[in-house]
C-alpha cells in the first residue's frame, strides 16, 4: 500500500465543472477525481465510469455544470489512523485508490494499492506502464562543457 498525501491533482472543489474534473483525472492517471468542499471536507467521488454512466443518462451532455451534480456519493473511506490492514481490507478488483479522511472529515491522504513499481513524480513505473526512458550523461563527455551541454540539447529533442 502506498499512502499519497500530495493530493492536489486528485481533488476537485464541488462546485467544479466537470471539464475541470476530468482534466485532473487525466492528470493523476488513476482515473478517479475526490469532490471536496470549500472547506475540503469530502463529498464524493468521479471515476472514468462514473463520467460514462452520466454521458449515457442525459440526451446532452454538459461538461459546465457543478461537480457535486454527478459525484458518486456512495463510497468507502478509511480513517488516516486506521491501521494498514484495515485500509488494504477494503482493496478489491473494483476498489485500487481509497481517501483517508481526518476526524471533521477532511480528505487529507490517499491510499493505493501497492501496485509493485516506482514512482518519480509525475510518473508511475510498474509492469503496466510504457516503457520510460532516462538520458544518462555520466563522464561521456570526458569533462568539455560545449559536448556535454550539446549531449543535453539531443537528449530533449529526443523527448
Amino acid at each position: 500500500m502506498q499512502i499519497i498525501r500530495n493530493i492536489k491533482d486528485y481533488i476537485a472543489y464541488s462546485e467544479s465543472d466537470i471539464f475541470y474534473a476530468l482534466q485532473k483525472i487525466s492528470l493523476n492517471k488513476h482515473g478517479i477525481i475526490f469532490s471536496v468542499s470549500d472547506k475540503g471536507i469530502l463529498e464524493g467521488l468521479m471515476t472514468d465510469g462514473d463520467f460514462r454512466r452520466y454521458l449515457v443518462s442525459v440526451k446532452k451532455a454538459d461538461l459546465n455544470i457543478p461537480l457535486n451534480h454527478i459525484v458518486n456519493q456512495k463510497f468507502i473511506s478509511c480513517h488516516i489512523s486506521d491501521p494498514a490492514p484495515k485500509i488494504i481490507s477494503h482493496f478489491s478488483d473494483r476498489i485500487s485508490i481509497l481517501p483517508l479522511v481526518d476526524d471533521r472529515g477532511h480528505l487529507v491522504a490517499i491510499a493505493t494499492r501497492d501496485r509493485g513499481g516506482v514512482r518519480i513524480s509525475p510518473f508511475s513505473i510498474d509492469q503496466k506502464s510504457p516503457v520510460f526512458v532516462i538520458a544518462e550523461i555520466g563522464i561521456n563527455h570526458n569533462g568539455d562543457m560545449k559536448l556535454a551541454k550539446q549531449m543535453i540539447h539531443k537528449a530533449k529533442y529526443a523527448g
